[in-house]
């Protein structure tokens, strides 16, 4: 039988595949940006999180945007994306 954490990523994985070092990962979860799916006995992610580690790293290292801002800045990046969307369908 599999467990559960093999349909998972942890830490390391996901640092890997972003090219970033494992302490960033644990940063944006300590500024809940991304949330683990499964924290005992270690911090494990659904890999649909991966794109947007990816937008967090783009963020913090093309822009320099500081971690206690990025959910400001992704709130607002949804936003600017859902205003597109309606005037895409007012079109």
């Amino acid at each position: 039988m599999a467990r559960p954490t093999e349909q998972y990523v942890s830490v390391r994985e996901l640092a890997l595949l972003v090219r970033t070092p494992s302490r960033t990962i644990e940063r944006m979860v300590r500024f809940e940006l991304i949330a683990p799916t499964v924290s005992e006995p270690a911090l494990f992610f659904k890999p649909e999180v991966i794109p947007r580690v990816q937008k967090l790293v783009r963020l913090r290292i093309e822009l320099g945007v500081g971690w206690s801002s990025m959910g400001v800045v992704l709130a607002l990046m949804d936003k600017v994306k859902d205003l597109e969307r309606q005037l895409d369908q007012g079109r």
